[in-house]
């Protein structure tokens, strides 16, 4: 039966993939495809998924860096502290882009509709936000595989 700390890692492991996929979804499907809208409706479009994005991807990464948080007090003896402090780091990225860039564009589309400049920026920077989710799985797939060891008495 798995204690509170190996727990807490396989909620983080599973979010930071989930938050991956849905970045991946939202970031390199989406945004490339809502030219299709229409300008005249892409307004409401855009108001209306909006809330879906927040519960879907926003809030899942939240808790996500919540968890990861709590692993710094809590965490498996194999898992060293370092890693969790980068995996931190790599969502403050994320969340610099996302408040700095990413979140005034999403409002500027609400208040003023679609533009191909706020798109072009949109999709500009979405790598800046995209490479630390990356980093950060791959960052959670090695702690996974040191948890794994470490139950099977083997060095990693």
């Amino acid at each position: 039966m798995p204690n509170v700390p190996d727990t807490l890692l396989l909620l983080a492991f599973g979010l930071a993939f989930y938050t991956l996929g849905a970045s991946v979804i939202e970031g390199f499907v989406n945004y490339r495809t809502w030219h299709w809208v229409g300008s005249e409706r892409f307004r409401d479009y855009h108001r209306a998924i909006g809330p879906r994005i927040v519960a879907c991807l926003v809030a899942p990464f939240g808790v996500g860096v919540l968890l990861t948080a709590a692993l710094i007090m809590w965490r498996p003896p194999t898992i060293p502290l370092w890693p969790i402090l980068i995996s931190l780091a790599l969502n403050s990225v994320a969340i610099v882009v996302t408040l700095g860039w990413q979140l005034p564009t999403q409002l500027r589309f609400d208040r003023d509709g679609w533009s191909d400049a706020a798109i072009a920026q949109l999709i500009s920077v979405e790598w800046f936000r995209f490479v630390p989710h990356v980093l950060n799985a791959l960052l959670f797939l090695w702690l996974i595989g040191r948890l794994l060891a470490g139950q099977r008495g083997l060095a990693l």
